[in-house]
Formats: C-alpha cells, sequence, structure tokens
C-alpha cells in the first residue's frame, strides 16, 4: 500500500484545492520521476474520510492551528503566559465535558490526557470542577467582603 499525502498530491497537481481519485492518479503519472509507475506499482487512491464519526477531530484541529499561532502571535512573556492559562483551560474543560459521556476505555484516555496537559505546562495540580467552584465561591465571597467593607468606609467619610 503506497500513503499520500493530500498535499504531496496537490503539489504534483498544481492548483487543484480539490482533486479526485481520476486527477490524483492522472498526476502521479505523469510525474516524471514515478518511478511506482515505471517498475509496474498499480496504484489505487482512495480518500479517508478522517472527521467522519470520529469525534474530537475538530477540536484538535483547532488546537492545533492555535498552537501554530501561538508562537508568532505571543511574543511578550505576560501575553504568552496568559495565553496559555487560557489554553489549559480550554484543554481541561474539555476533558471535563466528555468525562461525563465516557466509558471505562474512554476514562482511561482521559485520565492519561489530563495528565499530559501537566507535564506540558508544568502545572502542579489541576483541580476537578468541585473544587474548582469551592475556590470561585470563596474568592466571590471574599470580593463582596471588601465592597461591603469599601462602602461602610465611604458612608462613614460622608
Amino acid at each position: 500500500m503506497l500513503g499520500l499525502s493530500k498535499n504531496w498530491i496537490l503539489r504534483i497537481m498544481g492548483k487543484s484545492d480539490n482533486p479526485d481519485q481520476t486527477s490524483c492518479k492522472e498526476a502521479l503519472c505523469k510525474e516524471t520521476n514515478s518511478h511506482y509507475i515505471e517498475n509496474g506499482w498499480k496504484i489505487v487512491l482512495q480518500w479517508i474520510k478522517s472527521h467522519v464519526d470520529i469525534s474530537g477531530n475538530e477540536e484538535v484541529d483547532t488546537l492545533s492551528k492555535i498552537k501554530i499561532k501561538k508562537s508568532d502571535q505571543y511574543q511578550d512573556q505576560e501575553t504568552r503566559d496568559q495565553y496559555q492559562e487560557q489554553e489549559i483551560r480550554y484543554q481541561y474543560q474539555d476533558q471535563e465535558i466528555r468525562y461525563q459521556y465516557r466509558d471505562r476505555d474512554q476514562e482511561i484516555r482521559d485520565q492519561y490526557q489530563v495528565q499530559e496537559i501537566r507535564d506540558q505546562y508544568q502545572v502542579q495540580e489541576i483541580r476537578d470542577q468541585y473544587q474548582v467552584q469551592e475556590i470561585r465561591d470563596q474568592y466571590q465571597n471574599q470580593e463582596m467582603r471588601y465592597q461591603c467593607r469599601d462602602q461602610e468606609n465611604r458612608d462613614k467619610d460622608m
């Protein structure tokens, strides 16, 4: 079996953005240095529909596009750190969503992916949703205490 990437075939063909099996085979036959044809290989081209019935593929595409842009787009350290934090949050929230719909095999993969996120960004810990909500509640309560205290001080000044 001969595996050829779509980009490689498009380079051979020139301009076509949407090649079909026939045009790809013709382009491959026309290539001057195609030793496959010269050696009598039978070439059968078949497209593999990678996005059909495979969950998570669009997410992977989105993350890969983000990573490509990241190196050029974010130069200063502070912005890069903020972006990295956002990306971690996106990936982990995605894991939490998948957690609800998983089977036993998926559970093992999810645990591995969360660990992979920790290792990739050197995160000390990723908390579960309950702990995150608890921290948010504490922060909001503290914020409300500060607001009340500020209001009391303003009232005293008047």
